[in-house]
């Protein structure tokens, strides 16, 4: 690939012929094979350099965790200017030779010769320079503007991330705490009884549900059992099951039957319940005395009945409504 003519590096575009030739005359050409740094980033800047053929690449913190790509520049192209302009300045970057390339510099004292001796020479390339710097500034602050724009954009990205982080946590604060209030209300033995074995187990969907279960000692050998399944899950279902708990608990103590209790249970809920939620039931009181088990079903699912054999035992039913959302919920006695 032949080098680039100096008549079409935008540099010096606008000189004239011999402007252009005495210019050309105080340039030494070099080149460098690819991977060769042609000048380091923070040392003394003493030449432009104009890209005669091949392609340098210009970096940031070479050799560093914060190295990044500025830019690459091919034939036509050159870097270095503020050198003419600001006598002492050191190098902002680092340029490197990505291929084989040849380079024409124009160093500050063959500047400062031309200056004096073809002072209009010099006037019309200072001229070239202040405005492509004067471009370049305004580049500069228009690239600016954009990563300050997309700065604030991942700002707000970022506060609004931190308060779904904070927001997560906080729930998950809440429903660790509900988890553990769930586990307090389920007993932590079950009941003991001459010929009878009592088993339970609870795997909720979430790690908090609505589920429960509950045994409580009535007196006089009667054992009362609840299962039940609020409608909703999470944190506010496990709250409903532990108001339902308590309510069956209290009307439980009274000595009332099955039925009855769900009654009153669903008059209390419907009088305090502003979630929209309900529950299903099943309560029955095991005497286990004589082996009757009497219960009242409010929408839960069937239990299920078998007899020594382990066959299964079909069990009377009727229409059992949830708790929760009728003044007179219908109740499979």
């Amino acid at each position: 690939m032949s080098a680039i003519n100096m008549r079409d590096v935008a540099l010096f575009a606008a000189l004239s012929d011999g402007a252009l030739d005495e210019i050309t005359a105080a340039m030494p050409i070099s080149r460098w094979p690819a991977g060769s740094v042609i000048y380091q980033e923070g040392e003394p800047g003493d030449s432009l350099c104009i890209v005669r053929e091949g392609t340098i690449e210009v970096i940031k913190a070479l050799n560093t965790a914060e190295e990044w790509l500025v830019r690459r520049m091919g034939p036509g192209n050159f870097v270095g200017e503020l050198v003419l302009l600001e006598p002492g300045s050191i190098r902002s970057a680092t340029v490197r030779a990505l291929t084989d390339v040849e380079i024409a510099s124009l160093g500050r004292a063959e500047f400062d010769a031309l200056l004096a001796h073809q002072p209009h020479v010099a006037a019309e390339l200072m001229e070239t320079l202040s405005r492509r710097l004067r471009e370049a500034n305004d580049s500069t602050i228009r690239d600016l503007r954009q990563k300050n724009s997309e700065l604030e954009t991942a700002y707000r990205a970022l506060q609004e991330a931190q308060a779904q982080i904070i927001e997560k946590e906080r729930l998950e604060r809440e429903l660790q705490l509900a988890h553990d209030l769930q586990q307090s209300m389920l007993p932590r033995e079950l009941p003991v009884a001459a010929g009878y074995d009592f088993g339970a187990m609870m795997t909720p969907a979430q790690a908090v549900g609505g589920d429960f279960y509950d045994f409580m000692d009535l007196g006089a050998g009667r054992i009362g059992i609840v299962v039940a399944d609020v409608s909703d899950k999470g944190m506010s279902a496990a709250l409903f099951m532990a108001l339902t708990r308590s309510l069956i608990r209290a009307e439980a103590s009274r000595g009332v039957s099955p039925p009855e209790a769900l009654r009153r249970v669903n008059y209390h809920l419907l009088d305090m319940n502003e979630s929209g939620m309900f529950v299903t039931v099943l309560y029955g009181i095991l005497d286990t005395t004589s082996g009757d088990f009497l219960y009242a079903r409010a929408g839960h699912e069937l239990p299920l009945v078998y007899d020594r054999s382990g066959a299964t035992v079909a069990v009377p039913v009727s229409r059992g409504q949830p708790l929760a959302l009728l003044p007179d919920p219908a109740l499979d006695e």
